[in-house]
C-alpha cells in the first residue's frame, strides 16, 4: 500500500490558509481557516498547530502535527500567505461542530504487515479463513435483508482485494433493495427540498394572483416547466456530487472573483427579500391563530430560523423541512373540494393558451420566474455536497433523479393546485 507523503510541519508559519484532504472544518464559512498558533515540544519540534477560522461565530481546533501532509511556503512576493494541508476524513469532519473549541485525535497509521500483504497477494491458510469468515458474514447479512441475490454469489472479491471492500461494493449496489419504505424516505434528499422550498410565501401570492387573473389558462406552463425544472436541478447535483464545491465557489474557479461577487450580491440581495416576505407570512399565519399582530412574531421567528441553520445540522434541517412539506398537503384537498371544472382544467392544462396582453404576460413571466428559482440551484449544489448517498457515483446519481424528480413533480403539482384553488373565485360561490 502506498503510503502518503507528508511534510515536516517545521515550515509552518501563522496566517497560512489551512484546507483539508477531505470535507471541511467545522462548517463551510466565508473566511478561511488559518493558522493561529504553533504548539512545540520540549525539543523545538512542532506539535500542534491551532488553527482558528470565523469572524462572528469563532471556531477553534487543534491539530496533531502527523495530520500534515503538505505545507506551502509564502511566495517570496508575498502574494500568496501559504497554504497546510491536513489529513481529515470524511467522517471527521462531519462530527466536528460548527462552533467552539476541539482537538483531533493523533492519526493512527494505517499500514499493513507484511504477513498481511502475503495473504492478499498469495493467500496463506489463516488468509483463505478470513476469507471465507467475511463471506460467511455478508451472506448471513443477506439472509437477514432477503438479498437472495447476494446469498447466491461467490465471494466477489479476489485475492489481491481486501473482502471488506468487496463488501462494501454489494452493500452500495443492493442500498435500495434493503426495504422498499425505508428505501422511498432515504432518497428524499435536497432535490426534494429544493423542490417543495420553491413554493414560499411570494411563490405561492404569484401562484395565486395567476389564478385570480387567468384563470385556468396557464396551467400549461407549469407541464412544460416541470421537466425544464428537472433539467436545471439534475445539472445543479452533478455539479455539486463530481467538484464537491458550492456554485459560488464554481463561478470564481472559472470565471474569476469578480463575477462570483457579483452573483453572489445578487443572491444575498434576493435571499434577504424573500427571508423578510416569509417571516412576514409566517407571522400572518400566527396572527389568524393566536390574534396577536403579526409584528410580535418577526423576531421569534427570525431567531429560530438563526438557531436552526447555525446550531443544527444538515440532516436535522432537512427533517424538518420534510416534515413540514406535509403542510402543501392542504391547497391539494382544497382544490379538490373547491369545486373546480375539471374538464376545463385538463383541456387548459394540455393546450397552451397564450395572450398577448401585459397583465398576462408579466403572470406568466413571475410564474415561470417562482417556478425555477436561482436560489434553489444554489441550493441543489450545496446540497448535493453534503448529502451522502450509497453506491457508486452512478448509483449515487441515480438516486439523486429519483429525489430531484419527486420535489420537482412534488412542487409543481402544489403549484398547479394552487392555481385551481384561486381561480374558482370567492364570489362565484
Amino acid at each position: 500500500m502506498a503510503k502518503k507523503q507528508k511534510q515536516a510541519p517545521e515550515s509552518i508559519e501563522l496566517n497560512m490558509v489551512v484546507e483539508t484532504t477531505e470535507g471541511d472544518l467545522g462548517e463551510e464559512d466565508v473566511s478561511k481557516p488559518l493558522v493561529a498558533d504553533v504548539i512545540e515540544d520540549q525539543q523545538g519540534r512542532v506539535e500542534k498547530v491551532v488553527v482558528e477560522k470565523g469572524v462572528v461565530f469563532k471556531k477553534k481546533l487543534k491539530i496533531p502535527a502527523e495530520r500534515v501532509q503538505s505545507v506551502e511556503a509564502v511566495s517570496g512576493d508575498g502574494q500568496t500567505s501559504g497554504k497546510v494541508m491536513i489529513d481529515v476524513s470524511q467522517a471527521e469532519a462531519k462530527e466536528l461542530a460548527p462552533l467552539g473549541d476541539e482537538e483531533l485525535s493523533p492519526e493512527t497509521e494505517d499500514e499493513e504487515t507484511l504477513l498481511e500483504e502475503v495473504e492478499k497477494n498469495i493467500p496463506t491458510v489463516q488468509g483463505l479463513r478470513r476469507m471465507e469468515a467475511a463471506h460467511a458474514v455478508m451472506r448471513e447479512r443477506g439472509k437477514d435483508s432477503g438479498l437472495d441475490e447476494a446469498v447466491e454469489k461467490p465471494a466477489p472479491w479476489l485475492p489481491g482485494e481486501r473482502p471488506e471492500q468487496a463488501t462494501r461494493e454489494i452493500e452500495g449496489e443492493n442500498a435500495l433493495s434493503l426495504t422498499r419504505p425505508a428505501s422511498l424516505l432515504r432518497v428524499l434528499g435536497p432535490g426534494f427540498l429544493a423542490g417543495m422550498a420553491g413554493n414560499d410565501s411570494s411563490a405561492v401570492t404569484a401562484y395565486s394572483i395567476d389564478g385570480a387573473t387567468n384563470g385556468y389558462g396557464h396551467l400549461w406552463l407549469l407541464l412544460l416547466s416541470t421537466p425544464l425544472y428537472h433539467a436545471v436541478q439534475f445539472a445543479c447535483a452533478k455539479i455539486g456530487r463530481i467538484t464537491q464545491q458550492g456554485l459560488a465557489d464554481i463561478l470564481r474557479e472559472h470565471y474569476g472573483r469578480w463575477v462570483a461577487m457579483l452573483v453572489t450580491l445578487v443572491l444575498i440581495t434576493a435571499n434577504i427579500a424573500l427571508i423578510a416576505a416569509d417571516i412576514v407570512a409566517v407571522g400572518s399565519g400566527l396572527e389568524l391563530i393566536t390574534g396577536l399582530s403579526w409584528r410580535w412574531f418577526v423576531v421569534p421567528v427570525a431567531a429560530l430560523l438563526w438557531y436552526l441553520t447555525v446550531f443544527r445540522s444538515f440532516e436535522a434541517i432537512k427533517k424538518i423541512f420534510i416534515v413540514m412539506s406535509l403542510a402543501f398537503v392542504t391547497y391539494i384537498v382544497t382544490a379538490l373540494f373547491s369545486g373546480a371544472n375539471w374538464g376545463a382544467v385538463l383541456f387548459q392544462t394540455f393546450v397552451p393558451h397564450v395572450q398577448f396582453s401585459f397583465a398576462s404576460i408579466s403572470s406568466a413571466v413571475a410564474l415561470l420566474g417562482a417556478t425555477i428559482s436561482p436560489y434553489t440551484m444554489f441550493w441543489q449544489v450545496q446540497g448535493e455536497k453534503e448529502e451522502q448517498r450509497p453506491g457508486t457515483f452512478k448509483q449515487q446519481m441515480r438516486i439523486a433523479t429519483l429525489d430531484i424528480a419527486s420535489g420537482v413533480i412534488s412542487g409543481n403539482a402544489v403549484s398547479y393546485f394552487i392555481i385551481i384553488c384561486t381561480s374558482k373565485k370567492p364570489w362565484q360561490n
